[in-house]
């Protein structure tokens, strides 16, 4: 009986709990489709779409990027038809991401996002496609980049420009 009590405050407390969210799709207009590599061990990476002159960390259009530990979770792949680029990881999470303003990407640490180790923000082109490739080999590197379809067909990536993240916005 004791165990069924602390198993029921266990599952209260997680479903009270006010800690990060998982990453949703966004459902509105003006998107942008961004494909996160999910083959490597990867850092916690936190996304904040929406951001203008601070990062709200409660805001409506943010959560985690889960990623599992074991590439063959289910969990590790999620597509919604980024194309395919060369060097592209197989397995990937694919979201729709609100195009309006800003995407905020942040490395926390331990899934805590007020422990905010490094980070960065772009602004994407409404109906374009990105690629967040990881390379924690080299340090906590996040490299993003837009992918173009070339004359030939052949979709290619290219850099994006991305800037320093805002301030957290205040309560």
């Amino acid at each position: 009986m004791k165990y069924i009590v602390v198993i029921l405050l266990f599952f209260l407390a997680s479903a009270c709990s006010t800690g990060p969210k998982m990453l949703k799709d966004f459902e509105g207009g003006d998107k942008a489709g961004i494909a996160f590599d999910s083959s490597t061990q990867a850092r916690n990476l936190f996304i904040i779409a929406q951001t203008k002159d601070c990062l709200n960390l409660n805001g409506e259009q943010r959560g985690l990027i889960y990623y599992p530990s074991s590439s063959r979770s289910r969990l590790s792949n999620k597509k919604i038809g980024v194309p395919e680029i060369l060097g592209m990881s197989a397995i990937r999470r694919e979201f729709w991401l609100s195009a309006k303003d800003n995407i905020a990407m942040v490395i926390v640490k331990d899934y805590h996002v007020n422990k905010i180790l490094s980070g960065f923000m772009f602004k994407p082109e409404p109906n374009a496609f990105y690629y967040v490739d990881n390379d924690y080999k080299n340090g906590d590197t996040v490299m993003i980049y837009k992918i173009v379809r070339q004359n030939s067909g052949i979709y290619k990536k290219v850099s994006v420009t991305l800037d320093k993240l805002p301030p957290i916005c205040s309560v």
